[in-house]
């Protein structure tokens, strides 16, 4: 039996939840992309493994990335953090590699 209509193949929705936060590239050398979806300003911050703040950017609701400049960190592991309102939201890690 041969269909009356043919309907293409459509790709699953990403739906992103109300706050949503990811990096890019992770390995990063240069600059690391913040991307994110919130209804609220949030704070990313980046530490050291010694608990060291080497970074931080403002995530303000109305745009949807920003880039942190790690050009000048030591290559190693990082830990990644988005707060807003004073609460750990989201948490990550990071690779800095040349």
């Amino acid at each position: 039996m041969v269909p009356d209509s043919f309907r293409p193949p459509t790709a699953p929705q990403l739906s992103w939840s109300t706050n949503s936060y990811r990096v890019a590239p992770n390995p990063v050398s240069d600059f690391l992309n913040v991307i994110y979806q919130s209804n609220e300003d949030a704070l990313f911050e980046l530490f050291d493994l010694y608990g060291k703040k080497v970074g931080a950017i403002s995530l303000f609701h109305y745009f949807k990335n920003r880039l942190l400049n790690v050009s000048e960190l030591p290559p190693g592991v990082y830990l990644a953090a988005v707060s807003c309102k004073g609460e750990r939201v989201w948490s990550e890690k990071v690779v800095v590699q040349r």
